[in-house]
């Protein structure tokens, strides 16, 4: 992913950076896809419809997603909790505006990540009551 997010930081240009080795085409030389399974995988289904929708939601999924995922290497949740604690987070606070600013889009990622570390710290202490 590194090359990627190097991309985006730096558009319009280009320049070099870190070089990868991490895939190489000539060793692979063959690639099979398949139709997605989104029951096996909901939260790909619930990041496509993020995307379409645009706006707040791409925002609210990623912060979201990231903290139940810290929730999770942390020991706190089960991997199938990042999906539904991902969802409710959608569900409950997908009131935002569309933001207008980086700025806006940064103090909506800060709220859903506070807003979701709550939620996960509720959850634990109702399972430890």
């Amino acid at each position: 992913m590194h090359i990627p997010i190097q991309y985006a930081i730096t558009y319009p240009k280009r320049i070099k950076g870190i070089k990868t080795e991490s895939f190489d085409f000539v060793k692979i030389k063959e690639l099979d896809f398949e139709p997605v399974d989104f029951e096996k995988f909901p939260s790909l289904k619930l990041a496509i419809e993020c995307g379409k929708k645009g706006g707040q939601y791409p925002i609210i999924m990623n912060a979201a997603n990231e903290e139940a995922v810290f929730a999770f290497l942390d020991g706190k949740i089960s991997l199938g909790n990042i999906y539904e604690i991902t969802k409710t987070m959608l569900e409950k606070y997908s009131n935002f505006e569309t933001p207008e600013n980086i700025d806006e889009i940064f103090e909506i990622d800060e709220q859903i990540r506070k807003l979701t570390r709550s939620l996960i710290d509720e959850s634990i202490s109702c399972k430890r009551a």
